[in-house]
């Protein structure tokens, strides 16, 4: 659902109209920005190295290795918890699978563990001034060329 909102919006920022029959690919690349799922990963990789150097006893380190005490888990396949995502971005950032602890210990070195983070990171964070000068160029051609016809 964010993505589709993204899309939406990138593509009413840089007037494509469904008729036009531009893909959601070439959407992004004409924008120079990259998608929602790239942001969203960053920042998980980003906020794991502060929780991993938390002191035990805090709120964000407790809930990180919590699992329930009792109780019935429901049917079916159990929920996908942070730590198994961050998982999943570190495998998809490094290309190896790794466990919690060593991914910990790899976090404690800040350096390395940012130099990671900037595998995942965007290309543009976010939209710069020339950016917003090529969608307002844009949008004048596209006025331009309507009240030509």
């Amino acid at each position: 659902r964010v993505e589709a909102f993204h899309q939406r919006c990138l593509r009413r920022i840089l007037c494509i109209r469904w008729y036009m029959n531009v893909s959601n690919l070439k959407v992004p690349k004409q924008a120079k920005i990259e998608s929602v799922e790239t942001f969203i990963v960053s920042g998980r990789l980003r906020w794991f190295s502060p929780v991993t150097q938390m002191p035990d006893h805090r709120l964000p380190r407790s809930l990180m290795n919590w699992r329930p005490a009792h109780g019935k888990r429901s049917r079916g396949r159990p929920r996908k918890m942070w730590l198994d995502c961050v998982r999943e971005d570190y495998k998809v950032a490094t290309g190896t699978p790794a466990s919690a602890e060593e991914m910990a210990e790899l976090a404690a070195d800040r350096n390395e563990w940012r130099r990671l983070v900037a595998l995942r990171r965007p290309l543009y964070v976010h939209v710069c001034m020339s950016c917003t000068c090529y969608f307002r160029s844009f949008q004048r051609k596209a006025t331009k060329s309507k009240s030509d016809l």
